[in-house]
């Protein structure tokens, strides 16, 4: 004999859980819009960097009249970072221009940006190399730079409608009020006239927006002929502060000076 049960009662049915489907769909949709952010900061890096050489560049090379090349740019939040920068004036040599700079950092305002300016607020250099010439002639390659940068630095200064001729003028790029530091800095002296050479080794260089200037860890080598004597002067350690009213301090150790007449000694 065989009996048989039979089960009633209301049926179950097993629901696949939704917690792995929901995951997936955040996982796209985190990935896209990492992908869209991606995409629209490398479009306005390009524009960036394409705005730098193509606008800003060309501009500042005019103001100083000066050609200014650089080689690499590189973005951050509020920072440019430009390497192998050569400036090259008419009177320069072909193997040595005025300054050429190893690394360069820029900070700016981003609040100017909006206004379609660039404000810059502190500049960092590093590995700065500077020939300064003068030729037989009294020619040099660097003192109608000076009025340039000064110009250059005041513009966005008090005096109404200045403001917006000189901003446009340079490409809209500011600095009025911006500070600077360098390190690693030669200066290489070639003066024909009185067959001078000298060679300024510098740590650090630092400009605030009061333009005071201090040089530290200066260390000099320089010689001339002048009315047949030969002059020398070296000094290690060094510290120079230029203040803005134009006082000067200098300290230095194993200072030297010599004057030496050839003919006494033919």
């Amino acid at each position: 004999m065989t009996s048989q049960i039979a089960l009633r009662g209301p049926a179950v049915i097993i629901a696949r859980p939704r917690i792995r489907s929901k995951g997936r769909r955040r996982l796209v949709v985190a990935l896209t819009l990492l992908t869209t952010l991606g995409a629209l900061a490398l479009l306005g890096r390009m524009q960036l960097e394409k705005h730098l050489r193509e606008s800003v560049l060309p501009s500042l090379s005019q103001r100083l009249g000066r050609k200014v090349e650089v080689g690499e740019i590189g973005f951050g939040i509020g920072t440019a970072q430009l390497s192998d920068i050569r400036v090259r004036g008419p009177q320069d040599v072909v193997d040595a221009p005025l300054t050429k700079v190893r690394k360069a950092e820029i900070q700016v305002d981003l609040g100017s940006l909006l206004s379609g300016e660039v404000r810059v607020t502190h500049v960092a250099l590093e590995g700065v190399v500077a020939e300064l010439r003068r030729d037989a002639l009294g020619e040099d390659n660097v003192s109608d730079l000076v009025s340039k940068l000064s110009a250059l630095t005041n513009q966005g200064g008090s005096g109404g409608g200045s403001t917006r001729e000189n901003s446009s003028a340079s490409g809209r790029l500011r600095l009025q009020g911006a500070t600077l530091s360098a390190t690693e800095i030669e200066i290489h002296v070639n003066d024909e006239q009185t067959e001078g050479r000298a060679l300024l080794r510098a740590s650090e260089l630092q400009i605030d927006s009061d333009r005071q200037v201090q040089l530290s860890g200066l260390v000099l080598a320089a010689q001339r002929s002048l009315q047949g004597h030969q002059e020398t002067l070296d000094f290690e350690a060094g510290r120079l502060a230029v203040r803005p009213d134009g006082r000067i301090h200098f300290s230095a150790h194993q200072l030297q000076a010599r004057s030496t007449d050839p003919r006494v000694h033919s």
